[in-house]
């Protein structure tokens, strides 16, 4: 199923053999169903399962006409945002020459640069995914590997911008100054960018539903009461991978910033997935986090909250043989 879909999206770029296009090749609807509940849930290798999900014929299974009413209806976001990632997730099959486990790892914002210097002529063969426009992307990223190494920590958005604008240049000599005018500060790059309009595949005219308007506007309004004030909080996102590298000020800012900046939904839902990573992974013992707590807390509080919770939990358990007498 993947060559005959995959191949119409890419323009007859392969998907490679591995364990990966084995397991979605082999995949039940319940697995189906989980891969959908685990994106919506905390958007665990979101680009590749909207790429996944947009290109496998699993839309019929589901009683949708097409892959972009199926994958807009499952995934609780909008429509335009499934849109980039999509369109990004492509970019990433086609250089990669179809390696599904190659989706995901590139940068948005390194992704956006490849068609932001996309030469005039191409342009318009985005939205088809035609010839030329595989062929500029294949060539540009063997161009910058060649330039940079494989993609990796060396690549820096101001790296990717000055060597594309120099060949941009070569292929276009006449081009217009707005290549020259970079899209974001070099001192500040960012993750994501919204400079280039990627003609996205998803219907532009399609609206969400009323209801599901007037809850995004809520959520939103939501957030923004949680957000603490510039003037309260002015902070800026450390720029060291580990968190050990950071003083201890700096780490009691950050840590409060962050609090103050989650919802209480957010607070819940990642204490809950750091739970699971914790004793999923054997990343600490049990018991010691119940040493730890104890030495916080104290020994007269430990025993108290252990006593209050052994009590209720008795109490629980008993319920249901009162109930019955």
């Amino acid at each position: 199923m993947f060559d005959t879909v995959v191949n119409a999206e890419t323009c007859g770029v392969q998907v490679k053999e591995s364990e990966s296009s084995q397991y979605f090749e082999m995949m039940e609807k319940h697995q189906i169903d989980d891969l959908i509940a685990e994106t919506n849930r905390n958007y665990t290798k979101l680009r590749l399962s909207i790429f996944i999900l947009s290109t496998m014929g699993w839309y019929k299974m589901y009683g949708f006409p097409t892959s972009y009413a199926f994958v807009k209806s499952v995934l609780n976001m909008h429509e335009k945002h499934i849109g980039k990632q999509l369109n990004r997730a492509t970019a990433e099959f086609i250089v990669s020459q179809g390696d599904l486990d190659f989706i995901g790892t590139v940068k948005d914002y390194h992704l956006d640069l490849l068609h932001q210097y996309i030469p005039p002529n191409i342009e318009k063969d985005i939205r088809k995914r035609s010839e030329p426009y595989v062929t500029y992307l294949t060539d540009a990223w063997r161009f910058l590997v060649t330039e940079l190494g494989e993609y990796g920590p060396s690549w820096t958005g101001g790296k990717i911008q000055e060597l594309l604008l120099a060949r941009l240049k070569e292929i276009c000599p006449d081009i217009q100054n707005v290549y020259t005018k970079p899209s974001k500060p070099k001192e500040a790059e960012v993750e994501d960018s919204a400079d280039y309009d990627w003609d996205d595949d998803f219907d532009p005219d399609e609206r969400l539903p009323e209801h599901e308007k007037e809850r995004k506007k809520r959520e939103k309004a939501r957030k923004n009461d949680t957000k603490p004030s510039n003037e309260d909080s002015p902070i800026a996102l450390p720029s060291s991978s580990n968190s050990a590298d950071l003083k201890n000020e700096d780490y009691e800012k950050f840590i409060g910033w962050l609090m103050g900046w989650l919802t209480a939904d957010d607070k819940a839902n990642l204490a809950e997935l750091l739970v699971k990573e914790v004793l999923a992974e054997g990343i600490v013992d049990i018991n010691e986090l119940l040493e730890e707590y104890r030495n916080v807390i104290g020994d007269h509080n430990y025993e108290e909250k252990l006593l209050q919770s052994l009590s209720e939990r008795i109490s629980a358990k008993a319920m249901p043989a009162e109930k019955a007498a």
